[in-house]
């Protein structure tokens, strides 16, 4: 069984989007936990996150966005046959890699905004699961064995970096973090980014000091703490004049 995890603050989009699609699969052996995190007041994504995954009964913990659509009715089997086929220690739909120069590349087949674009300009479709540095948080997949020895840390008060932190910890213990090949529609454009983005890189940082550097989407960060805090501090700075 799947236990489809959903952390939401707007129920229309939830409605509208997964749960309206979600009924229209082929696919039945799955429950469903909505956890509402203006209800319950929570303001960190690992509360949030934990929280759901607590509760949870199937064999894998599928942890997705409110504004996700399966659009064809057998996606979430598909997702299922990847689950028992498939070996990972930490899975998702969306995932990028760093080579040896600090370039990114994307592997997905999924879709984003309302013109259901690509993730990226420098993405590469794929046809069999695929290992990956991390993950994108719109749809994360972990066995419940997994989940149970590691759950969501606590980065602050942040709704930022928590699949990137979950990944470090599978690398860190020799796990497998890998993307497979299904299809969803993710309605919004994925772009979520503000100032408290780099207080949770910062926070992320300060976990891993054995690694020397971490990547996320916009690029390569150091764990020592002098360093990271220079560099917050800059991007702060540039964020708050540029816009990024």
């Amino acid at each position: 069984m799947l236990s489809i995890i959903c952390v939401y603050n707007k129920e229309d989009v939830l409605e509208d989007c997964l749960l309206a699609s979600l009924k229209k699969q082929s696919y039945t052996d799955y429950e469903i936990i909505l956890v509402d995190s203006v209800k319950h007041g929570f303001d960190k994504a690992s509360d949030a996150l934990n929280f759901g995954g607590n509760l949870a009964k199937g064999n894998y913990l599928i942890f997705l966005h409110q504004d996700v659509v399966f659009e064809d009715i057998d996606v979430l089997g598909k997702i299922a046959n990847e689950c028992e086929n498939t070996d990972f220690d930490y899975a998702g739909l969306v995932g990028f890699t760093v080579d040896k120069n600090d370039r990114i590349k994307f592997y997905s087949n999924i879709v984003h905004g309302n013109n259901k674009v690509p993730v990226s300009d420098n993405v590469v479709k794929i046809n069999t699961p695929t290992e990956v540095y991390s993950l994108d948080e719109c749809v994360l997949i972990i066995p419940r064995k997994v989940f149970y020895k590691n759950k969501f840390r606590d980065l602050g008060k942040t709704w930022h970096m928590y699949g990137l932190d979950y990944a470090l910890q599978i690398k860190d213990n020799g796990g497998k973090i890998k993307v497979l090949p299904v299809r969803v529609w993710h309605q919004s454009d994925g772009k979520s980014f503000n100032l408290n983005y780099y207080d949770a890189v910062k926070s992320l940082c300060l976990k891993s000091t054995n690694h020397r550097n971490i990547y996320t989407i916009w690029g390569k960060w150091p764990t020592n703490r002098g360093l990271i805090t220079l560099k917050v501090l800059y991007r702060k700075a540039r964020y708050k004049i540029v816009g990024y």
